[in-house]
């Protein structure tokens, strides 16, 4: 297996495995709604993060099969997102930097959500500065993320945090994005302002 088909593999397999632990309760949850039929359309770029099938495109044919099945993938995932949402149009984009060291994924539907939670810890009790699970407000976006432990009375530095999802919704529409690599993973601000710039291009 090439270099680009590792990367690609392993993208797909951070980005999934991270959201496991996440209540994020989606699944059916407008079925039956009327839907705003208008369909979505991915951004060319997200910030700094190109299409991932672009990106992949410029590592000669495998690269550019690559890119293919990318869309092809793409497409599935957005059918399978329509579908918990009662048929609601939805789409799912993949981006990357040109390194292939961070990739982002955009999940977006024509729906609302409500937002994620995780069930309660109690920091203190187990001798933590932050629970090891976390929903934090971030703007009018909510973020999901795992913190490693840090001791009480010290401030968790950005490297122990992961995010695992951010979201944005109102009553037409949800947003949210996962991410895996690179320090972005790190900066829940950062991953927000990516749902937001995402948000400006659907929301209209």
């Amino acid at each position: 297996m090439t270099r680009i088909s590792v990367i690609a593999a392993a993208a797909g397999v951070v980005i999934g495995a991270a959201g496991v632990g996440l209540a994020w309760a989606i699944s059916g949850g407008s079925s039956g709604a009327s839907h705003d039929k208008r369909p979505l359309a991915a951004p060319a770029a997200l910030g700094a993060y190109q299409a991932l099938g672009t990106v992949e495109a410029r590592h000669g044919a495998t690269g550019k099969a690559n890119a293919l099945r990318e869309i092809a993938w793409n497409e599935k995932s957005a059918a399978f997102l329509s579908a918990a949402y009662g048929g609601a149009p939805s789409l799912v984009a993949k981006y990357a930097d040109t390194g292939l060291d961070t990739f982002v994924t955009l999940f977006a539907v024509r729906a609302p959500s409500p937002r994620p939670f995780y069930e309660y810890q109690d920091a203190a009790y187990l001798g933590l500065a932050r629970p090891t699970n976390e929903v934090r407000p971030e703007g009018d976006d909510t973020c999901g993320l795992q913190n490693e432990p840090t001791p009480p009375g010290q401030t968790p530095k950005p490297e122990t945090v992961f995010v695992v999802t951010c979201q944005r919704s109102d009553a037409k529409l949800t947003v949210f994005i996962h991410v895996g690599g690179g320090n972005l993973e790190h900066d829940p601000a950062r991953v927000a302002a990516l749902v937001d710039s995402a948000w400006q291009s659907l929301a209209s």
